[in-house]
């Protein structure tokens, strides 16, 4: 039998990631939210970005 996986624990919150929040904070709204960043969210930010859209990726405790 398998075993089941370990729960995914939160990332610790460092200066570095304190501050990209804040930076997306400020910037404001943003149009698109993708939720994963696999290679369908991947290409899709892509995608979106070469047409001036205001995109934030976010996958299992990281966003970009």
């Amino acid at each position: 039998m398998n075993k089941p996986s370990p729960a995914v624990e939160p990332q610790a919150v460092t200066p570095d990631r304190v501050e990209r929040l804040r930076r997306v904070r400020k910037r404001g709204d943003i149009d698109v939210l993708i939720i994963g960043a696999g290679i369908n969210g991947a290409g899709l930010f892509r995608d979106l970005c070469e047409q001036g859209v205001s995109c934030l990726i976010v996958d299992k405790s990281d966003y970009g």
